[in-house]
Parts: C-alpha cells; structure tokens; sequence
C-alpha cells in the first residue's frame, strides 16, 4: 500500500523514455486535477500549473538537464504533457556497467508545490536488427531464462516470497550472475514494480509478455 498526499493538482503518471541515438529523454505525464469541475456559468474550468523536469545522476545527485512546461490542467479530469529534454553528454545503460539517471518531476500551482514524484531509468536503446538485437548500437547476445510469475502466486508453497526483496535480490541478481545470464522474459504477466528497480540497478534486462491470455 502507498499513501501519498500531494495538492489538489497531482502527477498521476509518468513516463519517462530514453533515447541514446536522439540525445534526449522524452517525458510524458498525466496530471490529475482533483478541483471540481464548472457547476455554474463563468466557473473557472482550468487550473494553471507549472511541470518541471530535473534529470539527475541517481548516486551523485548531479542534475544534468531541466525543462519547465505551462500547463492548463483541466478540472476534474486528465491532462496530458511531455517534455522533450535534450541531454548532450551521459553514459548509457548496460548489463555491465548500470549507470541510473533520475527523472524528477515538480508540480507546482499558485499555491506552491502540489506534487513530486521520481522515476529512475537508463539511457538505453534497444533495437533489433535481422536477428540479433542491439543495445545503444551494439549487438547482444541475450542469454536468460523464463519467470512465469502469475503462476508463481498460484502456490501457497511460496507465501510472501514474491515481495521479500532479499529474496527477489537472489533470483534477480545472485544467481543471474553466476550463470552469466543478462536477462529474464517475463511470461504470462509482469511483475511488482520494485523487481524492475532491482533488474535497473544491478544490470538485468527484462522482457514483457502482457498478460493477454482469455
């Protein structure tokens, strides 16, 4: 469970997309404006907000861009906004070596800040080329197994194991490691958004089936 308390405005979504080749990261938001909307004639029917966007070193804390956007956040309902940061220098992204960035996002109205949300990522691009795949321009070889986690929580067996971090830390990162794997396919649904974390920090790729089945 999250608790999260913010302003009447707030950042319901962010998704942040990262491209080596462009030099940029494109990031995209819903904003949730909480205000009830117009009842009677000449009622305001937008709220003016500010997004700002921060991309940080995640260890360092070095902040590398910045961008602001206006925004009229309509009430009672979703906006949509994207930023397009451009970024001239960074390391990229890779099993080896797992540089992070952070994207931070403040909202702010007249009343000062209504809402801030982080969301680590990479600079990475990954691209398939005939039939090999490619990250940030170099060929891959993708060597990895199937978690197939949805039948995972069918078992009573396994409890609570799927949120013991230590425990997720050793499927996703220890034993990877020792067999020299790079990466996992999620099948038959995806998992908890901390394993994602996890596989970001310490140099996992993982590849989504959406569970699409009936």
């Amino acid at each position: 469970v999250l608790v999260s308390f913010t302003g009447n405005v707030r950042v319901n979504r962010l998704l942040v997309l990262p491209s080596v080749v462009n030099k940029k990261v494109t990031v995209k938001a819903l904003i949730r404006n909480f205000k009830p909307a117009q009842i009677f004639y000449g009622d305001a029917m937008n709220d003016s907000a500010t997004l700002e966007v921060s991309i940080l070193e995640k260890v360092s804390g070095k902040v590398v861009a910045t961008k602001s956007k206006r925004i009229n956040a309509k009430r009672d309902n979703i906006t949509e906004s994207q930023l397009e940061i451009p970024i001239q220098e960074f390391m990229t992204w890779s099993p080896d070596k797992p540089f992070l960035y952070v994207a931070k996002a403040t909202l702010t109205t007249d009343k000062g800040v209504s809402d801030e949300i982080n969301k680590q990522f990479g600079m990475r691009d990954f691209t398939r080329k005939g039939k090999f795949f490619y990250l940030n321009g170099e060929k891959i070889i993708l060597r990895g197994t199937n978690v197939t986690l949805q039948r995972f929580f069918e078992d009573p067996d396994c409890g609570n194991l799927v949120w013991d971090k230590e425990w997720v830390k050793k499927l996703l990162v220890d034993y990877p490691k020792k067999l020299n794997w790079n990466m996992m396919r999620i099948c038959v649904g995806i998992a908890p958004d901390f394993w994602y974390d996890i596989a970001d920090e310490y140099g996992l790729m993982f590849q989504n089936e959406w569970l699409y089945w009936q």
